[in-house]
């Protein structure tokens, strides 16, 4: 659909929770083994329900209580959505909301380590 897009993937064993944040402020943690497996070319799934306007900004993994998606308000608060802050719900309800005025600005993710295969 117009306005959709892929933020990111992640490998997972089916053991962790998904931390997902929006712009308007709502965060969700589900586990990851509600999302179904795709077998073939899919459309994808509805983690979480927005609001008009509001879009999700990102996700991460959880698989340590706490574990979690940082993410820093439009006035200068960071917050990390984990387990141990929130509670795990299921995929597809409407989030519970983390900040009271003002929104989302930008989520932190961690570097990505890239090996190069040498042992030296």
């Amino acid at each position: 659909a117009s306005g959709q897009s892929v933020l990111r993937v992640e490998p997972a064993s089916g053991g962790e929770n998904l931390c997902l944040a929006t712009k308007e402020g709502s965060c969700l943690i589900f586990p990851v083994g509600q999302i179904p497996i795709m077998k073939n070319a899919a459309k994808g799934v509805i983690a979480i329900r927005l609001n008009a306007g509001d879009k999700v900004l990102g996700f991460a993994l959880s698989a340590a209580a706490r574990q979690g998606l940082e993410v820093e308000t439009t006035r200068g608060r960071s917050e990390t959505i984990r387990p141990t802050k929130f509670p795990v719900a299921n995929r597809g309800n409407k989030g519970r909301l983390i900040i009271q005025r003002g929104s989302i600005k930008s989520v932190i993710y961690p570097p990505v380590e890239i090996s190069n295969g040498s042992s030296s």
